[in-house]
């Protein structure tokens, strides 16, 4: 059994920090379906033809302490990203076929590999993650050196978990997929495909603290009493309805606060706004865009306002739009529809269908 969000999935099968801090989101996507794809894509892919476009892999980095993020696992995401794009990729395993009679050449150049595999690129792949967020980055290179190489960066959330914890796998290929789109010529069309596989260019965002602000009467309200509790369930709400923003990777609350410690800083409070010196981490970590806002008690209504702001390297950021929704009940329930709305306000998401629709 798989756990997407609040959505439990039948399936048929089933850290360490990035190098440098220099540093988009995949969801409803069934891992038996993926699984399946990956072993057919190994076949579907020899049959492309040789005038396709070819690459051969040069390299898959990942850190050898994560068991979620393997070799093998990019490998397969790498196949599939490419047989969608349709790029023909060399893996491992047909490398050692090819290249069989020259295990023992130490004159073998990979330039001399890619021209014995037929390709005329190579590709070099470094994936890592940071806590529930995938990093692919990939160069892709000419055999010959005949042009500069392309370098692509992707990311991706893992969204998904079973009872063994959290699982990376679809994570691995959205971020693979949207790496490839910065160096394969022409770019694939990711964004065309089944939903399923579906994927768009994205850019990362954090939800900051929201700030609690109030008229004397706002401490009738509950919800205001217990803002440290209240505020984490706001939050963890926006981080849910952000997953239907698919030009956006959501950092969630863990990773976010892990990358404020990775910084030295204290957990970030989420009651109150996010200091300049946490979005300057948050920049660090290729952050570049942020949910922020403030909830306004007065003694009959709430008011929660959201903005969507661009951040600066600096830790200063603009305000690119904002919406705000009313709601009067004292309750957790009030506030999680409030949120809910606020965000689909802001991206223009259409509304979710009732629970019967589902």
């Amino acid at each position: 059994m798989l756990i997407h969000g609040n959505q439990e999935i039948e399936v048929l099968l089933c850290v360490p920090c990035f190098e440098t801090v220099d540093f988009y989101t995949f969801s409803g996507f069934p891992l038996s379906l993926l699984l399946v794809l990956l072993l057919a894509c190994t076949a579907s892919s020899t049959t492309l033809a040789h005038e396709a476009p070819c690459f051969l892999v040069g390299s898959l980095d990942c850190v050898e302490t994560d068991t979620l993020v393997t070799p093998n696992k990019v490998e397969a995401a790498l196949y599939l990203a490419s047989d969608l794009a349709k790029v023909k990729m060399i893996g491992r395993a047909e490398q050692d076929s090819i290249l069989s009679e020259y295990r023992n050449d130490s004159t073998l150049t990979l330039s001399k590999a890619a021209e014995l595999a037929h390709c005329n690129q190579v590709l070099f792949t470094r994936c890592d993650r940071f806590f529930r967020l995938v990093r692919t980055e990939v160069t892709l290179a000419t055999a010959d050196s005949s042009m500069p190489p392309r370098t692509g960066v992707g990311y991706a959330a893992v969204t998904y978990a079973n009872d063994a914890g959290m699982v990376a796998d679809p994570a691995i290929l959205s971020s693979a997929q949207r790496a490839l789109t910065f160096v394969l010529d022409p770019a694939p069309r990711f964004d065309t495909l089944h939903r399923d596989l579906r994927v768009l260019p994205a850019r990362l965002v954090a939800v900051s603290g929201i700030e609690f602000t109030s008229t004397e009467p706002a401490g009738l309200w509950q919800l205001f009493k217990e803002r440290t509790i209240t505020s984490y369930d706001l939050v963890q709400t926006i981080v849910g309805t952000m997953q239907h923003v698919d030009t956006l990777v959501t950092v969630d609350i863990e990773t976010r606060d892990s990358m404020f410690a990775l910084a030295g800083f204290q957990l970030a409070e989420n009651d109150r706004g996010t200091s300049q010196l946490e979005m300057r981490v948050l920049r660090g970590f290729d952050v570049s865009t942020m949910i922020t806002g403030t909830l306004f008690f007065s003694r009959s209504t709430a008011m929660l306002t959201l903005s969507f702001a661009a951040l600066n390297p600096d830790g200063t950021y603009q305000v690119l739009h904002s919406a705000s929704q009313e709601f009067t009940t004292d309750s957790k329930t009030a506030l999680r529809e409030a949120a809910d709305q606020a965000v689909r306000k802001l991206f223009a998401i259409a509304s979710a269908p009732p629970e019967s629709e589902h």
